[in-house]
């Protein structure tokens, strides 16, 4: 992946890249130079098509958004916004200065958080499946529930559980995914 272009602004204090790439990807990284962190962003402008974002890239007058060429495309991309990452996993991790949090289905800054349950340490669990599908009603059945954000290995346990019909069960394995 090759740098077609850049632009530097700062956000409280922290010097911060903006860089387009030739596979269609805006990035953003703390640029202070005494180290090499990799891009704390890197969010696909030009969907799976890999068309490079064009080497002129402007700010509008805010600096909270730049604008860029993709092929024949031109997107306004937010700068000062925890949007751009789209899951609550990715949000919640996110090493970005603007020290987002998940609030109602979305990332967001905390003041732009207008209700409660604005959370920059964990994510609800979201359940893909369950197997087995079915079993016998006097219980007893193994299961194993798919998903993501069960919790890191740091959770300390009673912290989680897990229900069928108001009996808790007997947690034997638990990692972030299973």
């Amino acid at each position: 992946m090759i740098m077609t272009s850049i632009r530097v602004t700062t956000y409280q204090g922290l010097t911060i890249g903006i860089m387009g790439t030739s596979h269609g990807h805006m990035l953003k990284a703390k640029l202070d130079g005494s180290r090499n962190d990799p891009p704390y962003m890197n969010v696909p402008v030009s969907g799976n098509s890999m068309i490079p974002v064009e080497k002129d890239m402007e700010f509008d007058p805010t600096k909270k958004h730049v604008y860029v060429l993709v092929g024949a495309k031109a997107i306004r991309f937010p700068v000062e916004s925890c949007e751009v990452y789209t899951d609550c996993s990715t949000c919640v991790t996110t090493p970005d200065p603007l020290q987002c949090g998940w609030c109602n289905g979305k990332c967001t800054m905390e003041p732009e958080c207008i209700t409660a349950g604005w959370k920059d340490d964990s994510c609800p669990p979201l359940i893909h499946s369950i197997e087995p599908s079915a079993g016998p009603t006097q219980g007893g059945t193994m299961l194993t529930i798919y998903g993501k954000d069960f919790g890191g290995p740091n959770i300390q346990a009673g912290a989680v559980s897990v229900s069928v019909a108001d009996v808790t069960c007997n947690i034997i394995y638990r990692n972030a995914t299973k």
